[in-house]
């Protein structure tokens, strides 16, 4: 912590933004298989605050194993193996070492994701091995959820795109006043909705805090990816977590491919 001061008089005691946190919902057999969910807790609940959301990254299903990657590696000299050992750990880490992406790709993954629209429009850059369908407020009237944070942070002196790793003295001030100006926006929607006007006008006063849903499908290189580029320090931090959540799903259902393509894939 530091102790700011003005003219000589301590203004205030700065603290730093929290770590992510999550909470894993586990599937009732409690193995990590469909239904897994991280949920991120840096925005607060429905509980916390009425008309408030969590985000979260759940694992609707998946296509492979580990030996997906080494069977599709090995084709090219007839070859398939059944049990998945040290050799075949060796190969993977070979394949990633040398950038040879394709037997990455053979896995596939498939999430329901739920986010703010202001990270979506991030998200949504990466295209490459994914598919993707979003609810769409053209036909969905219900009362959207807010996305509200916990912590707002301060402007960072030195960068033009960021925040700092700070959080704002005026914290609590400024949560309620978002909350109250996200809460009039959803007030001004639904009475657009009630006076007739057409959901996909009516939505143009929602503000940019509100939920979103999709169902996503993507490679393994393709999570990879994601990871690599947006774990990155300098991302915004609502993306980081996303981006580790999706890497804790691929970690425990492929653990020895993941940490071979997180020790060679290059960022760029």
């Amino acid at each position: 912590m530091v102790i700011l001061y003005s003219k000589g008089k301590p203004m205030s005691e700065e603290k730093e933004v929290s770590k992510p946190q999550f909470r894993i919902h586990n599937p009732k057999d409690g193995s990590w298989t469909k239904g897994r969910k991280i949920e991120i807790l840096s925005s607060f609940s429905e509980e916390e605050r009425p008309g408030c959301a969590t985000s979260y990254v759940e694992l609707i299903d998946y296509l492979g194993t580990e030996l997906t990657v080494v069977n599709a590696a090995r084709v090219s000299f007839g070859k398939e193996k059944y049990e998945f050992d040290k050799n075949d750990a060796r190969l993977v880490a070979f394949l990633a070492r040398n950038h040879h992406w394709t037997p990455f790709s053979q896995i596939q993954l498939q999430f329901r994701i739920h986010m703010p629209i202001f990270v979506a429009r991030q998200y949504f850059k990466h295209q490459i091995g994914l598919t993707r369908n979003e609810i769409s407020r053209r036909y969905v009237t219900s009362t959207p959820s807010i996305w509200l944070p916990k912590e707002y942070r301060q402007s960072a002196e030195n960068v033009k795109q960021g925040s700092s790793n700070l959080i704002h003295p005026d914290n609590t001030l400024l949560i309620d006043m978002a909350y109250q100006a996200a809460k009039d926006q959803i007030m001004h929607y639904e009475a657009l909705i009630q006076a007739g006007v057409c959901a996909e006008q009516a939505r143009t006063v929602l503000p940019m805090s509100v939920m979103t849903e999709f169902i996503e499908t993507g490679s393994l290189a393709a999570y990879m990816r994601i990871c690599e580029l947006r774990e990155e320090k300098t991302a915004q931090k609502e993306i980081q977590e996303f981006a580790i959540a999706i890497g804790m799903h691929c970690k425990a259902l492929f653990p020895h491919v993941w940490e071979a393509l997180k020790k060679e894939i290059p960022a760029t």
